[in-house]
């Protein structure tokens, strides 16, 4: 388990608020938060409040109420030019709090070898407000020191990179409000580390390397964006002496840890932050909790499989994380007080047992012939901003308890039903269904408002009563919407040309759930095996994730991937691999698996492809996508024509992009923006073949690690077209040689 406990003073810490910019973020745990009169008696709640203040021209400028303030700005640093500044943080409430400050780049530039200011730029502090007279009076006192980094001292702490660089932020401790002290022989103050008492104020001074070299003319670190988070830290007590109700520990897991190890003995508040899967089918140890589990990486998941997880009046939060369950009926968390679920992905089926349930913005994936979620033992259940990936059925609203009254509330929520081709269509139920026949002394509301539902559920709109006990119900639904578009899931291995053939119409989806492959035939002429029918509109297909979901193109490899009627077809959360006769005959140019064609629009998004491709479309987006180029004479990318862009993409292998035209297409933009080219074997990370002269090809923001030199010796690029003769712009590039 590693669980985050920053122990580092605060007066080594200030010398890292170098903003030209502040930005706060607070947030508390207090028991009330609002003013509350009762008989004459007035209980008022405390206050979270703090500020970051920089001395400008003998005045102190709180930098909340003056965001714009600068603390550094000089647009002319040469080397051995200095600057100093003072700063101080404030706690303004009558709270103690825990902060932590973050800071981020934000317009950084860098030299054609990865070149950076801030590796040149040294830091030095001091305790207090100090106003030296030359940068040579810090220098002389920091090299007789004798290594002291109290403070007391002027100290250099390293580069501006560096301190911008800490993995845990760049500083943080503990405050007491004002008027407030401790005693620090105190046993329970020994956990903590950099107390201070109201706030503190120290010095700092930024000093460029004489010996620094031309190649770091011109660049700039631009603004430098701080967060101050200000967590409620209960250092007071409460009526009964106790200061441990507002604790709140931090805790990260990764997939190696066991979980039921790890959290053994958790108590109170808590954060788990996530990376990778979590094994959570034998941990029960839940109760009397209050804890959020985040996830922090893409593959970030907690498996609950089958396990019965009690929950005892515990309140249970998840956040950015895929939540697994298996299909086995009354497995949840039980008997908690309630559950949060916020940007989730739910596979499986939950059984809800809070008192209050809800789901925001999440996505629910179901590829068996049964329920998404039953509310069962909830009483408050809401839906709100949701995508159901359903086999006929969605959510179930039931329980066999006599008396439960239950309101469930779904809004702005989209049903498709992608049982198509693989359960039987009397499977296929409704979006929301309630059964309350044995709630006899009980009362089941629905409000369903502003719902999208596939039209392929057996039931006209999003709720379906089917059973109750004298009317033991209401139902409220208005604003649905109910899609024309076909909607179909790809379970195990199965040729789509065989499970739906030109049946596809109106917008259409196709879910591919874990484990699936969906098989793409491709014809033997160009513009042949458009993929839908002649009503098709628009095609999107959606997988589980890149490493959990294919899409296999075979066949000959000489029709185009494309929506019939060149309508738009979008491809996400996939692994896209070429198994066409094409690709096998390892023919030069042949070779890539063709996409789009003039008139046809396609977006990939967080898509893997395994091998190269060639974009013919006309417009051609792809977004977080990765592209490999296992063969030598092979580029990931081959764009023959049209607008086609690049966005936070990583190209690995032998070759990156190419942008050629031939036999008569003409490309008319290549945007290449935030992505990464990482060691490229034979090429630079991109290759400019023979371009028309109304081309626009930009290259910004964008990372160049240990690619080849090229014909130019440029490693970003290389071109057989003058570049004069077109629009060519590279903005904020950065080419690393290691």
């Amino acid at each position: 388990m590693k669980k985050t406990n920053t122990k580092r003073a605060l007066g080594m810490s200030l010398i890292s608020l170098l903003a030209c910019g502040i930005m706060f973020a607070g947030s508390t745990y207090a028991w009330f938060t609002d003013e509350v009169v009762a008989s004459g008696n007035k209980i008022e709640s405390g206050t979270l409040k703090a500020d970051m203040e920089v001395l400008k021209d003998g005045q102190w400028v709180s930098l909340k109420e003056n965001p714009e303030t600068k603390i550094f700005d000089y647009d002319r640093w040469e080397p051995g030019y200095s600057a100093s500044a003072s700063l101080r943080i404030l706690n303004e409430g009558n709270l103690g709090f825990r902060y932590q400050v973050l800071g981020e780049f934000d317009g950084e530039t860098f030299g054609p070898n990865g070149e950076s200011l801030g590796d040149v730029i040294d830091v030095y502090y001091k305790d207090g407000q100090q106003s030296p007279a030359s940068f040579a009076e810090v220098a002389n006192e920091e090299a007789n020191n004798g290594g002291n980094l109290s403070g007391s001292l002027w100290a250099k702490v390293g580069t501006l990179n560096e301190w911008m660089a800490m993995p845990l932020g760049l500083t943080s401790g503990y405050m007491l409000p004002k008027g407030a002290s401790y005693d620090t022989t105190a046993p329970e103050w020994h956990n903590y580390d950099g107390v201070v008492e109201n706030g503190f104020t120290g010095s700092f001074v930024l000093h460029m390397r004489e010996e620094t070299g031309n190649e770091y003319q011109g660049l700039t670190l631009g603004d430098i964006n701080l967060t101050l988070k200000a967590t409620q830290w209960a250092w007071e007590k409460d009526g009964f002496g106790n200061s441990d109700y507002d604790k709140v520990e931090y805790i990260s897991l990764d997939s190696s840890s066991n979980i039921v190890e790890e959290l053994k003995g958790l108590s109170g508040k808590a954060v788990v932050s996530i990376d990778g899967e979590i094994d959570a089918r034998s941990y029960t140890g839940l109760a009397g909790l209050d804890v959020t589990f985040v996830g922090t990486s893409e593959d970030a998941a907690i498996n609950f499989g089958a396990a019965d997880t009690y929950a005892n009046g515990s309140n249970v939060r998840f956040e950015n994380i895929t939540v697994k369950s298996s299909n086995t009926d009354f497995r949840g968390l039980k008997h908690s007080a309630s559950e949060t679920y916020v940007n989730c992905t739910i596979e499986g089926k939950r059984f809800l047992y809070g008192q209050d349930v809800s789901f925001e913005n999440c996505k629910f994936v179901q590829n068996v012939s049964d329920y998404h979620v039953w509310t069962y033992g909830a009483k408050n259940v809401t839906f709100e901003g949701c995508e159901f990936f359903s086999a006929g059925k969605g959510i179930l609203v039931y329980n066999e308890g006599k008396d439960l009254v239950t309101n469930v509330t779904v809004a702005n929520s989209t049903f498709h039903n992608t049982a198509k081709g693989y359960t039987s269509a009397g499977d296929w139920v409704a979006a929301i269904e309630v059964d309350s026949s044995l709630s006899v002394n009980g009362h089941y509301t629905v409000t369903a408002t502003n719902n999208k539902v596939s039209d392929n559920y057996n039931t006209a709109g999003a709720v379906r009563v089917k059973k109750h006990s004298n009317n033991n119900y209401t139902v409220n639904e208005t604003g649905t919407t109910v899609t024309t578009g076909t909607v179909a899931g790809v379970t195990g291995e199965q040729n789509v040309d065989t499970l739906l053939g030109d049946t596809l119409t109106g917008d259409a989806t196709v879910q591919v759930f874990a484990g699936g492959n969906m098989v793409w035939t491709t014809g033997a002429a160009h513009g042949s095996t458009p993929f839908g029918g002649t009503d098709l509109d628009s095609l999107t297909i959606v997988g589980a994730g890149a490493e959990n979901s294919t899409l296999t193109f075979v066949g000959s490899g000489v029709g185009p991937v494309r929506a019939n009627e060149d309508g738009v077809l979008t491809i996400k959360d996939v692994t896209i691999v070429d198994e066409t006769v094409s690709y096998a005959e390892d023919a030069w140019e042949f070779t890539y698996l063709e996409i789009g064609e003039a008139n046809s629009e396609v977006v990939f998004e967080n898509v893997v492809f395994e091998s190269g491709i060639s974009v013919d479309s006309g417009k051609a987006t792809f977004i977080n996508c990765t592209f490999k180029s296992p063969r030598d004479s092979e580029y990931s990318v081959w764009v023959s024509n049209g607008t086609v862009s690049f966005e936070g993409c990583t190209f690995v292998g032998t070759r990156g992009l190419k942008m050629h035209e031939a036999y008569g297409t003409e490309i008319a933009k290549v945007t290449v923006n935030n992505c990464k080219f990482d060691s490229l074997t034979k090429k630079p990370g991109i290759a400019i073949g023979t371009l028309n002269a109304a081309t626009t090809v930009e290259i910004l923001n964008s990372k160049f690690i240990n690619c080849q030199a090229g014909d130019q010796g440029l490693y970003m690029y290389e071109t057989d077209t003058d570049l004069s003769t077109i629009t060519f712009v590279k903005t904020n590039n950065q080419v690393i040689n290691n």
